[in-house]
């Protein structure tokens, strides 16, 4: 199979489903959709006094963290925030917990290193649990999305068959994308499992384009 290139950037949820129905011929992949942000979007990071829960992750550094939401089961989509020794903190295994056991049938996990730690998403101890925690409470129609920034490693040297092997140590969903980031804006794209299904290898180009941080 030919690479797939695309060198308009991705700017948006409608250009990226373009990309998804030529990948697939289809984008009906159970990817919810959001009609109140304050309710149905949450952001989670633990880093200092940066805690805990945010409706937008451009709050993060300016705006103080909710301690507790009590909205769960309106939650449609996380954007999880990887940093070392999270989980020393419980309130990071309740996230992943209750987002994944809430009411909702279509929901998005976007899972995501952070410049704090200046390593690739998979060399922190942490990336083990969180695949331990989604294969354990997983629901039909979650799509998880991997960010994995490696420009914040300053030796980190890519390794694309070895990251997708560490992507697939979480297997029970509904999709799984890959993002491999080697520079802020630019990223291989790699679809690993559609429909609970691994897809066939394939080759990528790299992507310029910006999604969401």
């Amino acid at each position: 199979m030919s690479p797939l290139t695309y060198t308009k950037p991705l700017n948006s949820e409608k250009e990226l489903d373009i990309v998804m129905k030529y990948i697939f011929g289809s984008t009906d992949l159970h990817i919810p959709y959001i009609t109140d942000e304050s309710k149905e979007t949450l952001c989670y990071m633990v880093f200092d006094e940066h805690r805990y829960y945010w409706n937008n992750c451009d709050l993060i550094y300016k705006n103080r963290g909710k301690n507790e939401i009590d909205y769960w089961d309106r939650v449609k989509y996380l954007d999880f925030k990887v940093t070392t020794s999270m989980f020393d903190d419980e309130k990071s295994f309740e996230c992943l917990q209750n987002f994944l056991t809430n009411c909702q049938k279509e929901k998005t996990l976007h899972i995501v290193n952070t410049f704090h730690d200046k390593k690739s998403i998979f060399e922190l101890d942490e990336w083990n649990k969180i695949c331990e925690i989604i294969n354990q409470f997983s629901t039909e129609y979650l799509s998880i999305e991997i960010l994995n920034k490696t420009y914040f490693s300053e030796n980190h040297i890519i390794d694309i068959e070895q990251e997708i092997k560490s992507c697939k140590e979480i297997f029970n969903c509904f999709r799984l994308d890959f993002f491999l980031y080697f520079k802020k804006n630019n990223f291989f794209y790699i679809p690993l499992i559609l429909n609970g299904i691994d897809l066939p290898t394939q080759e990528y180009e790299k992507i310029c384009g910006k999604l969401k941080q």
